[in-house]
């Protein structure tokens, strides 16, 4: 509910009912998913990412492609084990 009442106080003419019933679309539908379910919450799979990067970089017409562990590092990640695996 607070998320929402800051999102109204930013923009007035939004309806807070929609934008809770979009909030919780989001968290159940989206944020629920079968990667989080076998990564953990907050967990990257480095092979989908290397993926999404060789994307970019052939559509931006980059001059390098860079490394994972240039873009994204689990250092700071609790264990694996430790992760939420669902929100709900």
């Amino acid at each position: 509910d607070a998320a929402i009442a800051a999102v109204v106080k930013r923009e007035p003419l939004i309806k807070a009912s929609v934008e809770k019933e979009r909030f919780e679309a989001t968290l159940h539908d989206e944020m629920n998913s079968t990667e989080i379910a076998k990564n953990g919450l907050g967990n990257v799979d480095k092979a989908r990412l290397k993926k999404s990067i060789d994307i970019l970089v052939k559509a931006n017409k980059l001059p390098r492609t860079p490394a994972v562990d240039e873009i994204y590092t689990d250092k700071f990640m609790p264990p694996v084990a430790d992760l939420p695996k669902k929100l709900f």
